[in-house]
């Protein structure tokens, strides 16, 4: 490989850029529930601390990605969009072939990355994450048909695994991942089937980080993973065209 070959181009990014990036991390790691109001845009720019100018142009970029609303007025704020799950929906269908190559990349890096990440925090789990763990996944049995409830829950779990490795970079990876992902796991089909499924399986994978077995929790994140990944691949075949 030659030096020009190493070299990307750079892509300076403007404050406001910046800005719209936090805030769609926030919307897509499911911290704010559909429909959810978000800090005022004051409060938002002393978080980031940026100017409430920065904000409001922020704002607009993901009014138009259609992200958020700002209302205005009394009762006014920054709310979430509801956005449509439905992979029947036309525009919903049009986005998952968009971005197709992008999911299923990001589910091969998922299979590749996180059962090494499960095997290395079963040598570093705490006590209290474990205990963590275990109401997270008793906050995904409780949601019942509430989806924003069980994907907030699923999402924080396995970021809390990740946190749990003890590793920064491993960590950034994998929230990369589940960003990349967030949208196309909204849309997997949703059935109390799927859901006891899933909470079953991160039952045993928190069995064996809490015995400390390495191997054993490696072979329960992979075998969650599989289910996970062969959904995806199922439901894209069902949006192409």
């Amino acid at each position: 490989m030659t030096i020009e070959e190493a070299l990307t181009q750079v892509a300076l990014l403007r404050a406001h850029e910046y800005v719209a990036e936090q805030i769609r991390r926030v919307i897509l790691l499911r911290l704010v529930a559909p429909g959810g109001r978000l800090p005022y845009e004051q409060e938002l720019a002393a978080a980031l601390g940026v100017s409430r100018t920065t904000v409001t142009q922020a704002l607009r970029t993901l009014e138009q990605e259609g992200l958020v609303e700002v209302r205005r007025g009394r009762g006014g704020g920054v709310f979430t969009q509801v956005v449509s799950t439905d992979g029947a929906d036309p525009s919903v269908a049009r986005e998952l072939r968009d971005t197709r190559d992008e999911i299923l990349a990001a589910a091969e890096a998922r299979a590749t990355i996180e059962p090494a990440v499960a095997e290395l925090a079963a040598g570093r789990m705490s006590g209290e994450m474990l205990d963590r763990l275990e109401g997270l996944n008793a906050e995904m049995r409780a949601s019942g048909a509430d989806d924003h409830r069980f994907m907030g829950a699923d999402t924080a779990f396995h970021m809390a695994v990740a946190s749990a490795a003890g590793n920064p970079m491993l960590s950034d990876v994998m929230e990369r991942i589940r960003l990349a992902l967030a949208r196309a796991l909204e849309v997997l089909p949703d059935s109390p089937a799927w859901h006891e499924r899933s909470i079953a399986q991160h039952a045993e994978l928190i069995a064996a980080l809490r015995a400390g077995d390495g191997p054993a929790a490696r072979r329960a994140a992979a075998r969650h993973l599989e289910d996970t990944e062969r959904a995806l691949r199922l439901m894209l075949k069902t949006v192409e065209p």
